[in-house]
């Protein structure tokens, strides 16, 4: 008896709203959206933070205009004559962008199903897996494309693309994977009242 009011209890204590008819609806009471809805809104969500933060700090610290920023993107594939395009060229390179974006939140989504501590640490997960992130496509993806060489990168270069990695990437996937997904304690609670007879 008594631990059926405990489960009962611990039920009621995640038990929210009413939910879109777009999200999952499991037997506590707890709405969360599918796979694909988190990893892609979480995806145009950090792709938009991580766009727009590098947007402005291009245009205020170096002066490059937005839609130069996408041409280099898109020189990733078609090299130099992707900053001949215009603007053809630069909605390559933003759906590049956002391309990358997704994927790093489809990553952060399914390892998170398999490790406790993604799902409930999100800020030092965050921060970890944005850094991660910066390292990945530094020394491995950009060296890899066809992207034209940079000359060396200062300082203040270097704190804004680590900080950005971590700020408007890392942190933002891991908390709204969280959010929409799930952490440890609401997924047990869903497991437990799966097993539990009605």
């Amino acid at each position: 008896m008594h631990r059926g009011l405990m489960r009962e209890a611990t039920l009621a204590a995640y038990r929210s709203d009413p939910a879109p008819e777009s999200s999952s609806t499991t037997t506590t009471g707890l709405h969360f959206r599918s796979p694909w809805q988190v990893i892609v809104g979480a995806g145009l969500v950090v792709g938009a933070m991580d766009g727009l933060e590098n947007a402005i700090f291009n245009y205020a610290y170096r002066g490059i205009a937005p839609i130069r920023m996408f041409h280099y993107i898109a020189s990733g594939l078609l090299g130099v004559k992707a900053f001949r395009g215009g603007w053809p060229t630069a909605i390559l390179g933003l759906g590049l962008h956002l391309l990358i974006a997704t994927s790093a939140a489809a990553v952060y989504y399914f390892l998170s199903r398999k490790v406790k501590a993604m799902r409930d640490r999100p800020f030092l997960c965050g921060t970890v897996f944005g850094l991660a992130i910066f390292a990945f496509m530094q020394f491995v993806i950009i060296p890899l494309c066809s992207a034209p060489k940079q000359p060396p990168h200062s300082l203040a270069w270097l704190i804004n693309l680590t900080s950005a990695h971590i700020l408007c990437i890392g942190v933002p996937i891991a908390w709204l994977t969280r959010r929409w997904a799930g952490d440890s304690q609401q997924l047990a609670a869903i497991r437990l009242s799966e097993k539990s007879p009605a």
